[in-house]
């Protein structure tokens, strides 16, 4: 009829489907992590601990006899590196529970199945990113500062290196997504986050020592299948190049393969999501 108002199209705007409803999610993480000062802050902060950590790892391996690796470009996602990635997705999701804006996504149309799924991702995406940054950084201090060692083609060790530092990245991202998701304050989840990081990358060491010179073998083995031991593991060049180059400094003496590792890793990361998802779905927010 002319001049009749047109029909209101109640929750048009809303994404009906699952699928679409976690990738409005996915999109609104991308938005809102290009507009955190913590996002360019703590990739600055990546770049100049993958530049460091190239420069280093380079003096001390290029004796002539040990052949470059691709493995070292990325070597900043190791350690420190792993410290920045996790505060990234610890401060990009803890403060939604303080904002509120965790639950206004509810109300506007998205489950909280469809918000957690589209953190995850983001996540996801945010190792990318730092893994990009560090390789990035890595390759151009190549550049600018040659090595004296000859750099060798890509090789199936390369890859499974690569690999564990994936998986490493996973475990201390999956343990960040875990402290958000259920201490929901980004004061406690940044300071519980950090001190485990520090206590355990100091304690395990000390503590597995402690328990050898007591004979107690099996305590140092429980001890070395923590998460951040296993990310170290997976990480670290002995496992995946022998006696091609020197063990990293402190580093756990390698006893066990890359499957057995790998297996810990996943086992850890799907034990963290699901606990993260079982307490979101359950509380209040």
């Amino acid at each position: 009829m002319i001049g009749s108002p047109a029909p209101l199209r109640i929750g048009r705007d809303r994404p009906h489907r699952r699928g679409g409803s976690v990738g409005v999610s996915l999109r609104n993480e991308v938005l809102k992590a290009r507009k955190r000062p913590a996002f360019w802050v703590l990739t600055g902060a990546m770049a100049a601990v993958a530049g460091i950590a190239t420069v280093v790892v380079s003096e001390v391996s290029t004796d002539g006899s040990l052949p470059m690796s691709w493995t070292m470009a990325p070597r900043g996602m190791a350690n420190i590196g792993v410290l920045c990635f996790g505060l990234a997705v610890v401060l990009l999701f803890a403060p939604e529970f303080k904002w509120r804006t965790a639950r206004q996504s509810v109300i506007d149309g998205l489950t909280k199945e469809s918000f957690l799924v589209g953190k995850l991702l983001f996540s996801a995406a945010l190792a990318l990113w730092f893994a990009a940054v560090a390789w990035a950084v890595g390759a151009t201090v190549f550049l600018v500062l040659p090595p004296a060692g000859e750099m060798t083609s890509f090789s199936v060790a390369d890859l499974k290196a690569w690999a564990g530092m994936g998986l490493g990245m996973a475990v201390w991202g999956s343990t960040a997504f875990f402290v958000a998701a259920t201490a929901r304050g980004e004061g406690a989840a940044v300071g519980i986050f950090v001190a485990y990081y520090v206590v355990e990358g100091i304690a395990a060491p000390a503590g597995a020592s402690f328990a050898i010179s007591r004979g107690h073998e099996f305590v140092a083995d429980a001890i070395s299948y923590l998460p951040g031991r296993v990310a170290e593991e997976l990480a670290g060049n002995e496992l995946h190049y022998g006696s091609r180059f020197p063990a990293d400094s402190g580093a756990i003496p390698q006893t066990r393969g890359f499957a057995h590792l790998a297996g810990a890793a996943l086992a850890y990361v799907l034990t963290f999501v699901a606990v993260s998802f079982a307490d979101f779905r359950r509380r209040d927010l």
